[in-house]
């Protein structure tokens, strides 16, 4: 991919602080590091989920993603003692369980649409050849045939 970022800063903003919640390995935080430094010579914070924050609690932060645990911290602030459940639907569908004190209970993790149509189809047998009479059609994000 492209390093040079400036493009996408905002022009004439200089933040007093940076928080960065990196999924995409260290070679991108390294970039994304850099980026910010030479834009407004600031060095940015790394957001790393924890084992408790505020009304959080996740026994295994380091199984959870950066991008999961930041989003369930944000529903925490609105939940208000209530248990929730945060989906999230990337490469990824995650649904991570919070009960009404703040702790994780766990996680449904299931690869996304476009893997999980690969391995349905990738092996022989019903599927991969009923996929030779009728492509797989969806309406959205559902299957419909």
């Amino acid at each position: 991919p492209d390093d040079d970022w400036s493009d996408l800063l905002p022009e004439g903003l200089v933040p007093p602080r940076v928080l960065v919640a990196n999924a995409g390995g260290a070679p991108t935080g390294a970039r994304l590091a850099a980026a910010a430094r030479a834009a407004w010579s600031v060095e940015p914070e790394f957001v790393a989920p924890r084992t408790e924050i505020e009304r959080l609690y996740c026994a295994e932060p380091h199984a959870v993603g950066v991008d999961r645990w930041l989003a369930m911290l944000g529903a925490s602030q609105r939940a208000d003692r209530h248990a929730y459940a945060v989906v999230s639907c990337g490469a990824v569908l995650a649904v991570d369980l919070v009960d009404g004190g703040g702790r994780h209970r766990g996680s449904y993790v299931v690869p996304g649409v476009r893997p999980m149509r690969e391995a349905l189809f990738a092996r022989p047998g019903s599927l991969a050849s009923l996929s030779a009479l009728a492509p797989p059609a969806t309406d959205g994000p559902l299957g419909v045939n």
